[in-house]
């Protein structure tokens, strides 16, 4: 999967993210980076630390889990599936 194209999709869509844990196990999990489904405390400078989390880490992805309300980060090799589904 190419990062750039999936912190776009993240961006504008929600998508849920099929991925293998370090145990192997295939997980999948809701997620954006939207300003709509990020919570109310989202400032432009959380937004700053997210790209720079992105730009000085570029084999890890953050999104917001829509379903769990919190941050989850997964290695984009670790990244079987993605769905834009923009439904939660």
């Amino acid at each position: 999967f190419e990062r750039d194209i999936l912190l776009s999709d993240l961006r504008q869509h929600v998508c849920e993210i099929f991925f293998k844990d370090n145990s192997g196990k295939q997980l999948a999990v809701r997620c954006s980076l939207r300003h709509d489904v990020l919570p109310e405390s989202y400032s432009l400078t959380e937004e700053e630390k997210e790209r720079e989390f992105h730009a000085k880490n570029p084999e890890i992805l953050s999104a917001w889990d829509i379903m769990n309300s919190g941050w989850k980060q997964f290695h984009i090799n670790s990244i079987t599936y993605i769905q834009i589904i923009d439904t939660f």
